[in-house]
């Protein structure tokens, strides 16, 4: 935002900039119902692009409503960001995924399709 100030008796002009962070739930602006085509054995990125302030805390990503765990998993891996990504694919990683991401104004889902063939 930029403010500014014209004084024609005094001949003087100030002007000063700021720059407001609006505090808001996460808003995805990319991968939201993508569908996403995989290679069996291959490897596939599912794509996700959130915006949040304050920055997101978490992302949790389910398929076919079962949570998936890409801690725990030698083929799952959570990007930064939120993306992720599925090593050595198999045709039972097919179907809808689901991720929930969370900050401290709330909490925004939505959802890819992964085909594999």
């Amino acid at each position: 935002v930029t403010c500014q100030a014209t004084s024609p008796a005094l001949g003087v002009a100030v002007s000063a900039a700021h720059r407001l962070l609006v505090r808001h739930a996460p808003q995805f602006t990319a991968g939201a119902g993508a569908l996403v085509v995989a290679r069996e054995h291959g490897g596939v990125r599912l794509p996700l692009a959130v915006l949040a302030h304050p920055p997101v805390e978490s992302c949790a990503w389910s398929l076919d409503g079962q949570p998936l765990l890409p801690e725990g998993s030698p083929r799952h891996r959570l990007e930064e960001g939120g993306a992720l990504d599925i090593a050595n694919v198999t045709r039972g990683d097919a179907g809808t995924y689901r991720v929930e991401c969370h900050n401290a104004e709330g909490v925004a889902s939505t959802q890819l399709r992964l085909l594999v063939h």
